[in-house]
C-alpha cells in the first residue's frame, strides 16, 4: 500500500435515556469502551473509531466498542 491510503473513522452519536424515556447524563457509560465520550449537550453520547485502513478493520472496531 501506499503511504496514502485511504482511511476512515466513524463517529456516532447517542440520545441516552433513562428507563423510563427521560433523556439522562450518560454517567458510567463514559468508560464502557476507548472511543467514548461525553458530548457538549448532556445526554448525548459519543462513540468514535480511530482511523482504520479497511472497512473491515473498522466495522470489526466499532463493533467492539458498541458491545
Amino acid at each position: 500500500m501506499s503511504g496514502n491510503s485511504l482511511r476512515r473513522s466513524i463517529e456516532v452519536e447517542y440520545w441516552v435515556v433513562d428507563t423510563d424515556g427521560r433523556l439522562v447524563e450518560p454517567g458510567d457509560l463514559v468508560t464502557a469502551s476507548p472511543g467514548v465520550e461525553r458530548e457538549f449537550v448532556e445526554p448525548l453520547l459519543e462513540i468514535k473509531t480511530t482511523p482504520c485502513e479497511t472497512t473491515s478493520a473498522l466495522r470489526r472496531e466499532l463493533f467492539e466498542r458498541l458491545n
